[in-house]
């Protein structure tokens, strides 16, 4: 298409995208790696605990367990921890989900609160 008073051509031609490769460089901040790892860490822990609670006892005999109820999925592992810390003196076991107790009546007392 030819413009005659300007001399201006429009030409159609087809544009193609050329693939490229990416990359990028990333670091955490110190904070958030320090926070993560102590995370990460935590979660290991929690792991191997739970591994040789199992192995010393593997039918959990003398243990009670307790799924989290929904409220207590809601307040989290650490909420429930830092409860237990208060309450008792020990003999029990948080892990993720569930909740191990040495006594019953510890576990009564935990379902009261958490049911």
């Amino acid at each position: 298409m030819t413009n005659s008073n300007n001399d201006i051509k429009i030409v159609r031609t087809q544009i193609e995208a050329k693939s490229r490769k990416l990359a990028a460089t990333w670091t955490f901040e110190p904070a958030a790696e320090t926070e993560v790892m102590t995370i990460m860490s935590q979660d290991i822990r929690r792991d191997i605990d739970w591994q040789v609670l199992c192995e010393l006892d593997p039918g959990r005999k003398n243990w009670i367990e307790i799924l989290f109820s929904k409220s207590a999925r809601a307040a989290g592992d650490a909420a429930i921890e830092d409860w237990c810390k208060k309450t008792f003196q020990g003999g029990y076991y948080v892990f993720r989900d569930r909740i191990l107790f040495g006594r019953a009546e510890d576990a009564e007392f935990f379902m009261l609160r958490w049911s």
